[in-house]
């Protein structure tokens, strides 16, 4: 009979959760698993997979998701008016006094044009 020596642990995000189990099984889309695991767990906040068997991957620039909480498969574009220029964001930053972004999923907000300001379309006026 075999021993428990001939038992191999389960390959990184693969599972194998019941005891005298023939075979691994891939971790579904948004779960991940340590090598020798027998329970995928979801992915960090921050990260994300949307495919079978695959290491949980850091959310692009202009997007976050905040917890493991959220869908695992997705990651979630930053709103309006917040940008965020790194990968593997939990939230987005606000634009700063002087900038703006009207789309969303961005990267950077943008600087204001010469004579505007943030929520205005009336030019500043110096008069007193």
């Amino acid at each position: 009979s075999a021993s428990s020596s001939d038992c191999t642990d389960c390959d990184a995000n693969t599972q194998s959760k019941f005891e005298g189990s023939s075979e691994c099984v891939s971790c579904g889309a948004g779960t991940f698993s340590g090598k020798g695991s027998a329970k995928c767990l979801p992915c960090e906040a921050g990260t994300f997979s949307n495919s079978t068997g695959e290491t949980c991957q850091a959310c692009g620039v202009g997007q976050y998701r905040p917890s493991k909480k959220e869908d695992p498969t997705t990651c979630m574009d930053c709103p309006i008016g917040q940008s965020m220029p790194f990968n593997g964001a939990t939230k987005c930053i606000d634009c700063i006094p002087g900038q703006f972004q009207n789309e969303t999923g961005n990267e950077f907000c943008v600087e204001c044009a010469s004579g505007r300001q943030f929520n205005s379309s009336v030019p500043i006026s110096n008069s007193s």
